[in-house]
């Protein structure tokens, strides 16, 4: 269902890497993003803070590399800007590789719509004396539409976030979601986490469920940071 989708989007997702060097030792994180415009990566923001952890500070470095590029140099990129209320950030990368651009929905798709995500879950990073080692495999996955959730924040902004049925493979944060058409409906930034409390005690679950950012918020946000988007 998804094989002519996946041809159409794989040249413009790319794993990310995002460093700090703190004395003696390094900290990083490894991740997914997809290029929006000539030269951009949207990823998800938690992915480029240290720990994942988007109140601590920023990575001090950001190399990327796309799944046609497996193999050669990694490329280095730099934080445009953030949104740590929707979880989406902005790299760029100057003088690209390549320009492919994936095509974001502004629309939001329905309940039950069957959908397909590539990425770069469950990589890995060595950093040795002769260089880096990124190792990627970009891996397919699918689900569908469960729900469409709406908060309203205490400024009164309504933020929406698509549910959907699975849990994906873990790293999966700043992966695309697509349709069958090809067209990005949403980027994925987290799962559901359940809280109860039993005998005094809280307990966290996390629930079949994984979280996506809409794709006009990525587009709002690009349009904000200056970003022209084809």
């Amino acid at each position: 269902m998804f094989r002519e989708a996946c041809g159409q989007n794989s040249g413009g997702i790319y794993g990310t890497l995002s460093s700090t060097q703190l004395g003696n030792s390094r900290t990083w994180c490894n991740g997914t993003g997809f290029m929006i415009a000539p030269g951009i990566l949207a990823t998800a923001a938690h992915c480029i803070h240290v720990e994942n952890n988007s109140d601590n500070p920023v990575h001090q470095r950001f190399n990327v590399i796309s799944a046609s590029d497996i193999g050669k140099p990694l490329e280095s990129a730099y934080l445009i800007g953030e949104d740590c209320i929707r979880d989406v950030a902005l790299l760029k990368i100057d003088n690209a590789r390549s320009t492919k651009s994936l095509f974001l929905d502004s629309d939001f798709v329905d309940k039950g719509a069957a959908f397909g995500t590539l990425g770069f879950p469950l990589s890995t990073t060595k950093f040795l004396s002769t260089g880096t080692e990124f190792n990627l495999v970009e891996r397919f996955q699918s689900a569908y539409i469960s729900a469409v959730i709406n908060e309203t924040l205490s400024s009164g902004k309504i933020l929406s976030t698509y549910e959907t049925n699975n849990l994906m493979y873990a790293g999966s944060s700043g992966c695309p979601g697509f349709l069958v058409n090809g067209n990005i409906f949403g980027m994925l930034v987290g799962t559901r986490i359940n809280t109860n409390t039993i005998n005094g005690k809280k307990n966290t679950e996390q629930v079949a469920i994984s979280l996506w950012v809409p794709s006009i918020d990525i587009i709002n946000f690009a349009k904000k940071s200056g970003i022209k988007l084809e």
